[in-house]
């Protein structure tokens, strides 16, 4: 049986590893503590309780902007390759768009690679919009 839950600290390992399955081959940099008490950060688990594991998972960070207000930013959306295609990234994307709601957020921002075809087409269904911009990336030493 599946069910959502907060992100808890031991689960950095297994997340490590579906991250690196389906979305990147980098390393997670994040703090996994400070991430999880950063009031304006909010990880959702997918667990699959049957077998003990991790089946997906998505964060929303929030933040203030001059212009746009308090805005989100959804993060790290991923299904294990066995539970895709049965919804569970709708359902994911819901969730956290209902945690965006309930904390009043002006806007949702999240960005995809153009080959996770599945994922922009749930994204564009739920209501998000393809922006024509360029989205720049610096890393600091």
């Amino acid at each position: 049986m599946l069910k959502f839950r907060e992100l808890k600290t031991e689960d950095e390992a297994a997340l490590a590893v579906l991250f690196r399955d389906r979305l990147t081959e980098k390393k997670p940099r994040w703090d996994i503590d400070s991430f999880m008490n950063n009031n304006n950060c909010f990880g959702l688990v997918l667990e699959d309780g049957k077998n003990k594991k991790i089946a997906g998972f998505g964060a929303i960070v929030f933040y203030e902007t001059p212009i746009e207000g308090l805005t989100g930013t959804i993060q790290g959306v991923v299904i294990a390759r066995e539970y895709a295609g049965a919804g569970w990234g709708r359902k994911l994307v819901k969730r956290l768009l209902a945690i965006a709601r309930k904390n009043k957020v002006k806007s949702i921002w999240l960005t995809s690679a153009d080959k996770r075809e599945a994922a922009i087409s749930l994204y564009l269904s739920e209501g998000f919009i393809k922006k024509e911009t360029n989205f720049f990336v610096k890393e600091i030493q």
